[in-house]
């Protein structure tokens, strides 16, 4: 089976790095070290899908420090495609490989959910099926 088969949609940011930095790690980039605080993924209705890092300055920990959005000086328009397992289940969304507990998941019609776990379930032909679980609230 094709790579190109096995996933529905493709990151169409242009900042790649944003795919595997986690809620709570540093970015440190051209404002100065940010611990981030929030994730959101964006997907479309073709699946494919864009990422905003949100930060608070180190220097800032306060309870009520603003939230930034991330920047960064080498943003890259080329095409980014993530690994694939082998034996990923046909048309799994790409961003269910990177998307991690705590961030948020919005579509294009408005509906923003933050994720509370993740599976990966393996399916009596061998095939990994990744279920995303949305936090209740």
């Amino acid at each position: 089976m094709s790579e190109q088969n096995r996933t529905v949609g493709t990151y169409i940011g242009t900042m790649p790095e944003d795919i595997y930095i986690r809620l709570g790690e540093i970015w440190d980039g051209d404002t100065g070290p940010q611990k981030v605080t929030k994730k959101i993924y964006t997907t479309h209705n073709n699946m494919n899908y864009d990422i905003q890092v949100y930060g608070i300055f180190q220097g800032d920990q306060k309870k009520d420090a603003p939230e930034r959005k991330k920047t960064s000086q080498s943003e890259s328009s080329a095409p980014y495609a993530l690994p694939l397992p082998p034996n990923l289940k046909p048309g799994t969304p790409e961003a269910f490989l990177s998307i991690g507990i705590g961030d948020i998941h919005r579509t294009d019609d408005g509906t923003q959910r933050r994720v509370a776990n993740k599976a990966f379930r393996e399916q009596s032909n061998g095939m990994i099926a990744i279920e995303i679980i949305y936090d209740p609230s």
